[in-house]
This record gives C-alpha cells, sequence and structure tokens, in this order.
C-alpha cells in the first residue's frame, strides 16, 4: 500500500485485511518500522479528515502502532480483540483509527 495512484483526500474508508502484516514481516526492526511508517503515511495520504482506517492484523505490534498513529498522525484508535462465539481470542485485533478532522 505503497505509492497508490489516488489523488490526496479522496477516501472515506481504507480497509486492509493483511496488507500492513506482510509489509512488516521483515528481517530487522529498522526495516519493519519503515514500512509501518510508509504505509500508514500512504493511508493518511488518501484518507478524507475524519476518515477510517480499518485494519484486521494477527501481527501487528498494537503499541507500536498506537503510537506512531496518534503521535505522528494524530489519529484517534480503537483496538478490539477478535473473539469467537465460545470467547476464545483469535490472536487478532480490530484496530479502527480516525483521521482527525
Amino acid at each position: 500500500m505503497v505509492g497508490l495512484r489516488y489523488n490526496d483526500g479522496v477516501f472515506d474508508v481504507v480497509v486492509d485485511k493483511g496488507c500492513l502484516d506482510c509489509m512488516v514481516c521483515t528481517e530487522t526492526e529498522s526495516e519493519s518500522k519503515k514500512f509501518l511508517d510508509l504505509t500508514l503515511s500512504e493511508a493518511n495520504r488518501v484518507l478524507r479528515n475524519g476518515g477510517y482506517y480499518v485494519l484486521v492484523s494477527c501481527g501487528i505490534n498494537q503499541e507500536r502502532f498506537e503510537a506512531l498513529a496518534v503521535k505522528r498522525f494524530g489519529w484517534k484508535v480503537i483496538v478490539a480483540e477478535v473473539i469467537d462465539t465460545e470467547g476464545k481470542n483469535f490472536n487478532a485485533h480490530l484496530i479502527i483509527a480516525q483521521k482527525r478532522l
């Protein structure tokens, strides 16, 4: 999700189901941070003010995501664990981040 061919601020919602997980599966922590930053920067660019970035992730470090999303972009972030009907945790998270107006 880097180098998207869309104008700035054209989407109300960006849904990511696995892209960011793949982008941060690198050999080093510095590469992982770089790809996290690039991907979220691109999402931030194409989102309208007040738009939402919706991420379903099995591998993103929640604290690192929140720190970057809030600190760099000022996004409001809500994180929820994905639980099945029997209460079992799937080790997945639903992250919803809103771009500030």
